[in-house]
């Protein structure tokens, strides 16, 4: 478990003790349930292109395969579980050239 108590630490937080086994046994939300399925099936895409697509490629190719999802979605859960793709970007830099 953890190195705190519980009671201490709902002491720290201000909360009760029956509030946090209650919080404890509420099951997930539908949206966090939901971005579960969705990282799973951008992680499979994620793979599939070894590994090289951005957000914008990957919401186009889950929207290609009928997975209703909004770009901004998909690039808030990629920054979350991959934070970039393996290549790096086209050209570099031209400042101080």
């Amino acid at each position: 478990m953890s190195e705190f108590s519980i009671r201490r630490m709902c002491a720290v937080l201000q909360v009760s003790r029956s509030g946090y086994y209650a919080w404890r046994r509420r099951p997930d939300s539908r949206r966090a349930q939901a971005n579960r399925t969705l990282v799973e099936r951008m992680r499979q895409l994620h793979a599939q292109t070894k590994e090289r697509y951005g957000a914008v490629k990957l919401w186009r190719a889950l929207s290609a395969l009928g997975v209703a999802c909004g770009r901004h979605r998909v690039a808030r859960l990629r920054r979350l579980h991959w934070p970039c793709s393996s290549i790096c970007t086209r050209g570099g830099s031209s400042a101080g050239r």
